[in-house]
């Protein structure tokens, strides 16, 4: 007997295949806005709650573009949904930040009840019509020595990436003993989106205040992977 009835595709030629694959869909979308910590912080911290932290989660992010500095993201799992940081330690300008997250889930039934729908073998409504399904990813960079910190690429519209980290920076401080202590920076991704387009790069997360002047850096050579926030909100 076939195993499926229907093959659906998307426009750039994925199959959804039930019941041996389920696509993931986006489950919430949250903004959260930033708040000064200290001189050298500002920041936006907010957990999403998650149905079943079991299954697959795939975080994106964005932000607005701060007046002054850039903003670095985190995102971690907890025991019960997903905690994203977004720090701007470069020059403290105010913030909001979005994030998407996509898992598997059961989905709600259209209302009202028409159109399309695809149950699972367990019974379980898998995708609708009204399913925005994770699909269209884009990779942002090339590995290597075209990845991490060396990406700096502005794109029309507005995307959201994974967090990811891009590397370290080396820093010289005046204290910490004669000549200075030299100090290793995380640097992770930011997106920052200015309303028409959005930069994506490589940017610090952290800094411990002080007068200090970067003397090297550490490429961790990965890429980003966006999405087109346009196709799902």
């Amino acid at each position: 007997m076939a195993e499926f009835g229907a093959l659906l595709t998307t426009p750039s030629g994925e199959a959804f295949v039930t019941p041996q694959s389920t696509p993931l869909c986006l489950y919430a979308v949250r903004t959260f806005n930033s708040s000064k910590v200290n001189d050298t912080l500002q920041q936006a911290v907010g957990t999403i709650a998650m149905p079943d932290m079991s299954q697959p989660i795939i975080p994106f992010v964005y932000s607005s573009r701060p007046s002054t500095g850039s903003v670095a993201f985190v995102a971690e799992r907890t025991s019960s949904g997903m905690r994203f940081t977004g720090n701007n330690v470069n020059g403290n300008g105010s913030f909001s930040m979005t994030a998407l997250v996509f898992t598997f889930f059961e989905q709600p039934m259209p209302n009202p009840p028409w159109g399309m729908a695809i149950w699972d073998e367990a019974g379980k409504l898998i995708l609708t019509h009204e399913s925005r399904v994770l699909t269209d990813l884009v990779t942002i960079g090339t590995r290597g020595s075209g990845g991490g910190t060396s990406i700096d690429i502005t794109r029309p519209g507005r995307w959201a990436i994974v967090p990811d980290c891009s590397g370290q920076q080396q820093w010289q401080f005046s204290t910490g003993g004669p000549g200075g202590a030299v100090i290793s920076l995380n640097t992770a991704f930011g997106a920052e989106y200015n309303g028409s387009s959005t930069r994506m790069h490589a940017t610090l997360l952290s800094y411990p205040g002080g007068q200090a002047q970067m003397v090297g850096a550490t490429n961790a050579g990965n890429t980003i992977t966006a999405i087109d926030v346009s196709k799902y909100i």
